[in-house]
Formats: structure tokens, sequence, C-alpha cells
């Protein structure tokens, strides 16, 4: 699925409750790419043992503030992740993504990046490319 396929929004992939909701907060989707570029690796297959809400919890307790579903997809999907719906009716997506960095870093938080080197320009993200490709799942 890409961003131009699906609209997107704060709550995550569109569902038939009839709600109107609102685009993925910017600031937050930037928030979201930052931890994806540091934590994750692209796998071959979809990871079925995380999906986008809890992915965008590790996203809160690393960045410190508040990050919906919806922002969270948004950037897996313009960091070139393929998102899968659960299930037909779900706002929720799992993507083709290693947690192995993020696992092995024992879920680090905001005061732990603290010395890291900024991503982009960007003074409260960090970003580090090891050659990193082996596959986990999460307990």
């Amino acid at each position: 699925m890409s961003a131009r396929q699906k609209h997107i929004t704060e709550a995550g992939l569109p569902t038939r409750d009839g709600r109107e909701h609102e685009a993925p907060n910017r600031e937050q989707v930037r928030a979201c790419k930052a931890w994806v570029s540091e934590w994750v690796t692209p796998r071959k297959s979809i990871n079925r043992q995380r999906d986008s809400y809890g992915l965008k919890d590790d996203v809160e307790r690393w960045h410190g503030s508040y990050i919906s579903n919806g922002a969270f997809i948004q950037a897996a999907v313009e960091c070139g992740y393929v998102a899968e719906r659960i299930s037909p009716d779900c706002p929720n997506a799992r993507f083709n993504m290693s947690y192995v960095k993020w696992n092995r870093a024992g879920r680090p938080t905001a005061d732990q990046m603290t010395n890291k080197e900024p991503l982009h320009g960007e003074a409260t993200y960090a970003n580090s490319h090891s050659e990193e490709t082996e596959d986990s799942t999460v307990g």
C-alpha cells in the first residue's frame, strides 16, 4: 500500500465507522520516521508479531509525547515499508519490519537517547545505520 493508494488518518487506516478523522500530524510523522530510521530494518515478509498501535506506543516512550496510530502508519509508508491491514475493518497495520535493533537496545526512552547524534538536523532524534539485517520476533 502506498500513501497515495489509501487515505491514512490520525486514527490509522480508513474504516467503515462513518467517522471523519484528520490527517496525521506532521510533527508526529517526523518523530515516527526518526524512530523507524534508528530502530527498525526492512525484511522480506510482513512481521505479524507487532502492529502499528503497539509500535506507536514504542515511539511514544522513546519520543516522550503522544503519537497517533495514523502518524506511525504514514511514517512507515513514507519510509518505504509495506503496510498490511490486520483485518477488514481495523485501522491498525503490520509491516515488513525487523525490530532487532530496538529489542537489543532494551527499548530506550527519550532520556536515554539524549547523547545521540541528531537525525537530519533534528536535535532530539538519533540515527545510526548498522548493517544488521537479522529478523527477530517480539515476545
